[in-house]
């Protein structure tokens, strides 16, 4: 581009900003308008399109996050018909048979505890019946 009167540096936001025109020939308008349409051209985009990006990836990622959920939530669902089919609800054991009636207990045990109760109530408390456990 030697015939041309365009000073162009290295990057084309560099020639954007740079770009003057000198009154050599009659196609420079033109050069310098090719110059610019270029340099406009690869300018990134604006906010709009940033915006409009991250909202793109965000509902996508929402909706993958959605989709592994329910997978997670139906595997579980079958994993757990499948091990109750394999290995059924365990049985409880039965209870032991309750022992014989429980021993009484000897008159010098009740008299004592009749005294200790006595003397923690004050008198006002009486022991109806105790048996050994």
């Amino acid at each position: 581009m030697k015939d041309s009167c365009i000073s162009v540096t290295d990057t084309l936001a560099d020639a954007a900003a740079s770009v003057t025109p000198v009154a050599c020939s009659p196609d420079t308008a033109a050069v310098t308008e090719a110059v610019t349409v270029v340099a406009a051209e690869s300018v990134p985009a604006g906010e709009d399109n940033s915006i409009g990006r991250g909202v793109e990836l965000m509902v996508i990622g929402m909706l993958t996050v959605f989709a592994i959920l329910l997978i997670v939530i139906n595997l579980g669902k079958v994993l757990i018909k499948v091990v109750n089919a394999i290995a059924p609800e365990e049985q409880p054991a039965p209870k032991k048979a309750a022992k014989t009636a429980p021993t009484a207990i000897d008159a010098r045990t009740m008299a004592i505890l009749e005294q200790a109760v006595s003397q923690i109530t004050g008198g006002k408390g009486h022991v109806a019946s105790a048996r050994k456990l």
